[in-house]
């Protein structure tokens, strides 16, 4: 794999940004947006598609620099 994905402090704060969306930004969209108990998700598709492709990578670089360390 690409050394470029493979650091550690970026790695985390990759998972950080998912804590922190996941977990604080989510759950309040979901209260804004509860009168009607639909989410919109189509709102952030594209921004969730990107983030899984970064996280994939660095999961996968992450898991290469481990097992050839």
């Amino acid at each position: 794999m690409g050394g470029m994905y493979c650091y550690q402090a970026w790695c985390r704060g990759v998972f950080s940004l998912l804590f922190l969306f996941f977990f604080l930004l989510l759950p309040f969209l979901l209260i804004v947006d509860s009168p009607p108990f639909v989410f919109d998700f189509s709102i952030i598709s594209p921004f969730l598609s990107h983030l899984f492709l970064i996280v994939s990578r660095c999961m996968f670089c992450c898991v290469d620099a481990v097992r050839t360390a």
